[in-house]
């Protein structure tokens, strides 16, 4: 097969080859392994600080048995959930004192109205998004489900 190939490479015109140095193939991959390589060293640098952390804490505030991984997941997406919840309060900041709406006397645009809508929607999201975080991590609790009432004695 690769005296085949080799024949039908030198059939080719010399200006149709491109021939790339194997350097080029593999800097890509030296790149994607240093990433990886930094993501692993932030993990493990991370890691211990937060064993303690659930250690010390014994299942009081967290669910007991969660991964220190899945700690530090929660904690970057709940911070990444509020930080993009508050970041459209400000909008809805920007919108008053822009005069879009006024409340003395009270007016209001129509997009000011709609803006305003929209960005309590996109902060709702995310708000509604590091509560469940924080339930499923076992920091808010569950609401328990009402105990099913015994069914009434069938009169005879």
């Amino acid at each position: 097969v690769s005296g085949n190939a080799e024949r039908w490479l030198n059939a080719q015109p010399r200006s149709a080859i491109v021939r790339v140095p194997t350097q080029m193939a593999v800097t890509e991959l030296e790149d994607q392994i240093a990433a990886m390589d930094d993501q692993l060293n932030a993990m493990r640098l991370a890691q211990p600080p937060i064993e303690a952390m659930l250690r010390e804490d014994a299942g009081q505030h967290f669910r007991r048995g969660i991964h220190p991984q899945d700690l530090t997941q929660f904690l970057i997406a709940t911070a990444l959930s509020l930080l993009l919840g508050i970041i459209p309060l400000a909008g809805i900041a920007w919108i008053f004192t822009s005069g879009m709406i006024t409340l003395s006397p009270f007016s209001i645009t129509v997009d000011g109205l709609f803006m305003t809508l929209i960005l309590l929607t996109l902060s709702l999201c995310f708000f509604l998004n590091a509560f469940w975080e924080a339930r499923d991590q076992g920091l808010i609790p569950k609401k328990s489900a009402a105990p099913a009432k015994a069914p009434a004695a069938k009169a005879s």
